[in-house]
């Protein structure tokens, strides 16, 4: 048997054992289903982390991406998992996420460079989530961003905090792998703003799917 095979099992247990986790907490300990869902969120992409070590294809975690897919929209459809569904509004952000990860790893496969999954992966599994804890945490600011007449379902301190953060993570990140501080700080810069816009400007949990995207594409094209 391969290697693979055995670690995409242990992804599956792994990541229906967090689901489960999840959901217990939610009912024994924390009744807000938005933090359930940012916890779920974070430890499930950050786990995810490990992919480029342990795949050299990407089909293993195409396979992967297949299954929890489809669990997910199962799951969404019947109502299974109330700590990641029940946060009172519209969203398909837990069946975009696996999508998102299986693109940025197929494209940092084909270009062979690791930093084209890692930079994408740590800035939706850590700015993204701490953006929307920023809406429902008690004393937090809730104001909403505006655009002319237009007021977007997302706040002031969650933008911040999300640039911050995904500022702070491509900056470490171009640092540790060699990049000349100029460079590195521009960079970071530059992926912090364009996938803030991208944060801030989709809703219904598409951010899960654009945020990924949208520093996938700068990084290809005027970075590695």
């Amino acid at each position: 048997m391969k290697i693979e095979i055995l670690y995409v099992i242990i992804y599956v247990f792994y990541f229906c054992g967090l689901l489960l986790i999840t959901e217990y907490l939610h009912k024994k300990w924390i009744k807000n289903p938005e933090i359930t869902r940012k916890l779920a969120h974070v430890t499930s992409t950050l786990s995810c982390i490990l992919f480029p070590l342990l795949f050299k294809q990407h089909w293993w975690v195409l396979i992967l991406g297949i299954i929890f897919t489809l669990l997910l929209y199962i799951a969404k459809k019947r109502k299974l998992f109330s700590s990641i569904e029940n946060v009172g509004r519209i969203t398909i952000g837990s069946v975009l996420l696996p999508v998102s990860i299986y693109l940025i790893f197929l494209i940092s496969v084909q270009l062979r460079d690791f930093l084209l999954f890692i930079i994408p992966l740590l800035i939706l599994g850590i700015s993204d989530p701490l953006a929307g804890l920023a809406a429902i945490l008690p004393g937090t600011s809730r104001k909403k961003v505006r655009l002319g007449n237009l007021e977007l379902n997302k706040t002031y301190l969650g933008s911040i905090l999300f640039f911050s953060s995904s500022f702070a993570i491509g900056l470490l990140v171009f640092l540790v792998n060699d990049f000349r501080f100029q460079y590195a700080f521009i960079y970071a810069f530059a992926i912090a703003a364009i996938s803030s816009l991208a944060e801030v400007l989709s809703g219904r949990g598409l951010d899960n799917l654009t945020i990924p995207v949208s520093i996938e594409i700068l990084l290809v094209l005027f970075i590695i």
